[in-house]
């Protein structure tokens, strides 16, 4: 087993989850990772790259939803109030010509790239807990890493789209 602390496979214990890390359920557990690893399959690739590539493509979708959600509640709020008296298509029409290329390369960075690296820090913390009672601190650094790291890449991917 590579990566996830072969040394310490003594005897079986649970790979607890926590937060994300909870899709690393009951099943990953040593008898699990040894049978995968006795087959010639990476753990690691097996367990944990599903998941990522996962919870990437939710985050881009539910970026996409929440985007057609707003344009459609905007739109219906401006006829609702008066604001507005113009046509669906003339309201998409206006919304697309305000939309660059490079708005849409920087969405789908900042959805896709995001959903990678939590994800993986996500497995990775899930992967590292030992006993029961260090998920807690488990989830506390996967929430704060994640965070962190959100923002950062949010920001340079901004600063290099829009510079």
């Amino acid at each position: 087993v590579t990566n996830i602390g072969a040394y310490e496979y003594t005897s079986p214990w649970p790979l607890p989850g926590a937060v994300f890390n909870a899709m690393l359920d009951a099943t990953t557990n040593y008898v699990t990772v040894k049978v995968l690893d006795a087959q010639g399959v990476d753990p690691m690739i097996y367990l944990v790259m599903p998941r990522v590539v996962g919870l990437s493509l939710s985050i881009f979708c539910l970026t996409m939803f929440f985007a057609v959600v707003a344009l459609g509640s905007g739109y219906l709020c401006s006829l609702l109030l008066g604001v507005s008296h113009s046509s669906l298509g003339f309201f998409m029409s206006s919304v697309m010509k305000g939309i660059s290329p490079a708005d849409i390369y920087n969405l789908l960075a900042k959805t896709l790239v995001s959903g990678l690296i939590v994800g993986a820090i996500c497995c990775a913390e899930g992967m590292s807990v030992r006993y029961v009672t260090e998920v807690p601190q488990s989830a506390t650094r996967t929430v704060m890493r994640s965070n962190a790291v959100v923002f950062a890449i949010c920001a340079v991917v901004s600063l290099l789209t829009y510079l």
